[in-house]
């Protein structure tokens, strides 16, 4: 199984354990980021970025499982995809994704690259 569907796995079991739970525990159920802000704010829902690029073998191997769970998110979840950046070869595709994002395409040419 591939280690970002495993990711995905955990993030939707945990997301099921901190409904029942009253509130989540720091350090337990979450690892707050030192100054960090959420990528796009949608009233108080939970956010998940998914970084991920369309030349990179392992998120096309996770994206089934992806578009999955995206299917079946709950009403109190966000799912953000942030075009990833961190190799030399995937700025252009990077670029691609964002542009098209911009112009409202992102979800019909992100199946297409």
């Amino acid at each position: 199984m591939p280690v970002v569907a495993l990711l995905l796995a955990w993030l939707a079991a945990s997301h099921a354990a901190a409904r029942t739970a009253a509130l989540p525990i720091e350090g337990a159920g979450y690892r707050p980021i030192p100054e960090g802000l959420p990528l796009v704010t949608v009233d108080g829902r939970i956010e998940v970025a998914e970084f991920c690029n369309d030349v990179c073998p392992a998120c096309d191997a996770s994206e089934p499982a992806l578009a999955q769970w995206r299917a079946k998110l709950p009403a109190d979840v966000h799912l953000v995809e942030v075009p990833a950046r961190f190799r030399p070869g995937f700025e252009p595709y990077a670029n691609a994704y964002s542009a098209a994002d911009s112009l409202g395409l992102g979800e019909r040419t992100h199946e297409a690259v």
